[in-house]
């Protein structure tokens, strides 16, 4: 029976990362007209304000008030988002939304190490293949782009990917220790507005903006800091933190095809055989997730693992494993149950433990 919740996940990140490729194009269209600062000001402005609406409309204003021991994990959400995303933004000034994208995916290598060290989550053999291919196809677009620009790849390398990648996963665990979906949205835009808004009287650069940079900032505070982020934390909610990070690669593609139909920007050939290889790296993906639920459960009710990986502590085969079979009378139950339980008690639990 396929794991129905997983897949819910997944399409949740498949949208989120949609709007947030449609945020790159609106920002650089804003650019002609508007300042980085005033612009990125304006949208998480109309992003707190949606969020707020949308929270009263569905009578979820309890929501916001939050145990003292939430309050750090949501602050460092919106502190790594807020560097993560002026380093994203800033790169979009300097360069094209696609070569910032292809970038960007550095991001899903960071997520998956976070994943795999903090949250002790696990990826199976067709996941890895499937998050080569993506990250090949990403390449393979930023090369057949023509520019190599040093200070775009260093910005998303050292700023926005690094710290997005904890965003990501610090949104994960505030999430586990029971942060509402809606209360981590309103309360991240809040922390990045402030801090955006200090940084650019700071510097001198929040100025009056231009009629068509006001529209477009709320068009993004809508797509971006609200719904981009509704979606990617409802699909946190839903599926692993490393699967969410990796469909996510999907990003490059759309910003392509949306540079396409509103920058009036041709990609080459070589970008969409890039795009090509990374859509089939995520089919990669989500195919090998559809299999390990399909897999006949082994007595501990576990997914059946193929004969290499059923091991038990001390390095031996399980002899259930021969030709594929596995016992039905639970002789080898202990030693998987004490790993489920090592995972748990690693993990950060919902109740915050």
């Amino acid at each position: 029976m396929l794991n129905t919740r997983k897949l819910g996940g997944y399409a949740f990140g498949i949208l989120g990362t949609a709007t947030l490729a449609l945020v790159s194009i609106l920002s650089k269209i804003a650019y002609r007209t508007t300042n980085r600062d005033t612009f990125l000001v304006l949208m998480y402005m109309a992003g707190v304000t949606i969020s707020l609406l949308y929270i009263i409309a569905t009578q979820q204003t309890k929501k916001l008030a939050l145990p003292r021991e939430q309050w750090l994990a949501v602050g460092l959400v919106g502190l790594f988002y807020f560097v993560g995303a002026s380093a994203f933004f800033l790169g979009i000034q300097i360069t094209d939304p696609s070569l910032v994208s292809f970038f960007g995916r550095i991001q899903t290598v960071y997520a998956v190490i976070w994943s795999v060290v903090l949250l002790k989550e696990r990826l199976n053999r067709g996941e890895v293949v499937g998050m080569v291919l993506t990250m090949a196809g990403a390449l393979i677009i930023t090369w057949s782009s023509g520019q190599q620009v040093l200070l775009a790849f260093l910005i998303a390398l050292l700023g926005e990917s690094l710290f997005n990648s904890l965003g990501f996963v610090s949104s994960k665990i505030a999430v586990q220790r029971g942060v509402p979906n809606a209360a981590l949205v309103f309360y991240r835009s809040v922390i990045v507005l402030v801090l955006m808004t200090i940084s650019a009287v700071v510097r001198g650069q929040l100025t009056v903006p231009s009629r068509e940079g006001i529209g477009l900032g709320i068009a993004a505070g809508l797509i971006g800091p609200f719904m981009t982020w509704l979606l990617i934390n409802r699909a946190l909610q839903l599926a692993d933190a490393s699967k969410v990070a990796i469909i996510r690669n999907i990003q490059p593609i759309l910003v392509v095809l949306l540079s396409l139909m509103i920058l009036r920007t041709v990609p080459q050939t070589l970008q969409l055989l890039g795009g090509a290889v990374s859509l089939a790296g995520v089919f990669l993906i989500l195919r090998a997730q559809v299999q390990t639920q399909r897999r006949p459960a082994h007595p501990t009710g576990e997914p059946t693992p193929g004969p290499r990986q059923q091991r038990r502590n001390d390095g031996d085969l399980c002899p259930c494993a021969e030709n594929g079979r596995f016992c039905g009378d639970g002789s080898h139950r202990s030693s998987p149950e004490k790993r489920v339980e090592a995972r748990e008690g690693v993990a950060p639990s919902a109740d915050g433990a």
